[in-house]
């Protein structure tokens, strides 16, 4: 089933079931990726189902243009942590998490591919999001895949992150070793070691956005107005989602938890 929701002018909604959606998760090395099966080359094979009565959320968000006003009072609570990207929860239950992928400007696009970057971390370790990407290529007139698009009347590119809600997280890397083009390198041993099997489905929410570019220089006016435009898009998309993702997320965590009972 798939269902548009087009209500919102600054948004485009993709609903997608994944109730009867059966997904195979295969190791491999010599550099091609996990999930796809090689017969020639050593792989181990762990099938894969999604929770049962499980819903995708995507959504692709022009950018907001905030109104602030001289006596505006920030509410709220920003907390810096000294250490790498991890997806720990913080076991609150009544709280909506939300993970950053720095992604291409065509989600997703290269997953398939030799190196290892957030993009392929993302779909690897959730394997629906290839059921997501096929769906990108194939269908028309819906949710683009685009992060970043160029704007109608200036011409100047903007960003247009893209928000999945309620995906499973079903293999954890360790990236340490075989990160960019280390993966295209990696021996056998090195992947094994890398991999880990979620005993039972993560349930995450991510953030795409494409990240600037990297190099050495000064900001530019253009470029500070696109990375600030960008984070108070995101924000304010994850605030409005906050409820029905909450909702997706509870909903899959029950049935979860009451098909491992039996």
């Amino acid at each position: 089933m798939l269902l548009i929701d087009m209500r919102f002018d600054n948004r485009k909604m993709l609903k997608i079931d994944m109730h009867e959606r059966f997904f195979t998760i295969n190791i491999i090395c010599s550099g091609l990726r996990l999930l796809l099966a090689h017969n020639n080359i050593y792989h181990y094979e762990k099938q894969y189902l999604p929770s049962p009565n499980k819903s995708i959320l995507i959504t692709r968000w022009k950018p907001f243009i905030p109104i602030i006003e001289a006596n505006d009072r920030p509410s709220a609570i920003i907390e810096f942590v000294a250490n790498v990207f991890s997806y720990k929860s913080n076991d609150d239950v009544q709280s909506v998490e939300w993970y950053l992928n720095f992604a291409n400007s065509n989600l997703f696009a290269y997953y398939a591919g030799h190196l290892l970057a957030q993009d392929e971390l993302q779909v690897l370790e959730c394997v629906e999001l290839d059921g997501v990407r096929q769906y990108f290529t194939r269908a028309i007139n819906t949710v683009a895949s685009r992060t970043v698009d160029s704007d109608a009347h200036t011409n100047r590119l903007v960003p247009t992150p893209i928000l999945i809600s309620n995906t499973e997280r079903v293999i954890n890397l360790d990236t340490k070793e075989i990160y960019g083009n280390g993966f295209a390198h990696a021996i056998l041993a090195q992947l094994r070691n890398a991999f880990q099997s979620n005993d039972l489905p993560q349930i995450v929410n991510l953030i795409a956005i494409e990240a600037s570019i990297h190099g050495e220089d000064c900001y530019t006016d253009d470029q500070i107005s696109y990375i600030l435009t960008s984070c108070y898009t995101i924000f304010k998309a994850a605030q409005i989602l906050a409820h029905k993702t909450h909702a997706m997320n509870l909903h899959t965590s029950r049935s979860s938890d009451q098909n491992s009972n039996h």
